[in-house]
């Protein structure tokens, strides 16, 4: 199965504690059909502490 969708990024500047909305999410595949995805979008902020 694959999923498919579109991410926009907060802005063009490289670095963490980026925003990152991913949305329209397809499956396509064989099982494609039986499954469901809860979430139509995501909003979520990617943040790497090095180090740790």
């Amino acid at each position: 199965m694959m999923c498919k969708g579109t991410a926009t990024y907060e802005d063009g500047n490289a670095g963490t504690e980026k925003e990152i909305t991913v949305s329209d999410f397809v499956l396509s595949g064989a099982d494609s059909d039986n499954s469901l995805l809860p979430h139509a979008a995501l909003t979520f902020r990617y943040c790497r502490h090095l180090g740790q």
